[in-house]
């Protein structure tokens, strides 16, 4: 059975200063994984947890996943927040699909995580070269090395889950540990929001010119400051 090698579509984006798909900036999202051939990658990997002849394929089913925890959805039903742009993110595993393909993983875990550990590894070695002199690792010296802020976040669980727990704030779920490059050039006051279009055009605008007149360019970078200013 043929299966398409792109993870989602690639549709054309034009400026019309109208609100006319919901959730389109997830298109760039979708845009990366195409690049880095998630779907192929996972078809090799994860192919054992679907039947031979499902439409759905577990590049696909794990990709939804992934976009919609970047939509803002909690639970895998969540992929119905992606079903309303059938141009933008195709044919979406119904939720019956989606448990039935976390079922099969329930019973061959060791499988699932080595296959996924294997696939990071791939997807690594694909991501940072393709940084270019963009890598943050690049651009580190010994007077301006790059620094890694490791700290704790809460992760808020609405039932009952494996390993969660009460939380310090009286909330109930996890507390991962997070790893983030801090190059960026400064933070953004709390009162922005971080979908301001116009405050990530200023900032990049900014950022170019101080890259024009700066004799150091690992002191800047336009896209990874705005983004992490963003997030």
């Amino acid at each position: 059975m043929h299966h398409p090698t792109l993870t989602y579509p690639a549709p054309r984006s034009e400026l019309t200063g109208q609100h006319l798909i919901s959730h389109a900036g997830l298109s760039a999202l979708g845009g990366l994984l195409n690049a880095v051939d998630l779907r192929a990658l996972c078809e090799d990997r994860f192919s054992q947890f679907v039947p031979k002849t499902a439409s759905h394929r577990p590049g696909k089913i794990i990709a939804d996943l992934a976009m919609m925890l970047a939509a803002g959805g909690e639970q895998a039903c969540g992929v119905d927040l992606l079903r309303t742009s059938p141009g933008v993110f195709g044919p979406i595993a119904s939720e019956a699909t989606v448990s039935r393909f976390m079922g099969r993983i329930k019973h061959m875990p060791e499988a699932f995580t080595h296959g996924y550990q294997s696939m990071s590894k791939t997807l690594r070695s694909r991501l940072w070269p393709a940084t270019g002199d963009r890598n943050p690792a690049k651009r580190a010296t010994r007077t301006n090395p790059l620094i890694l802020d490791i700290d704790a976040t809460l992760v808020q669980a609405h039932s009952d889950k494996q390993g969660a727990a009460g939380t310090y704030k009286g909330g109930y779920g996890f507390a991962p540990m997070i790893a983030t490059a801090d190059y960026g050039q400064g933070q953004g006051p709390g009162k922005s929001s971080r979908c301001c279009c116009a405050r990530a055009t200023r900032e990049r605008t900014a950022r170019r010119i101080i890259s024009r007149r700066s004799p150091r360019p690992w002191r800047c970078c336009p896209m990874t400051s705005t983004i992490q200013k963003a997030c």
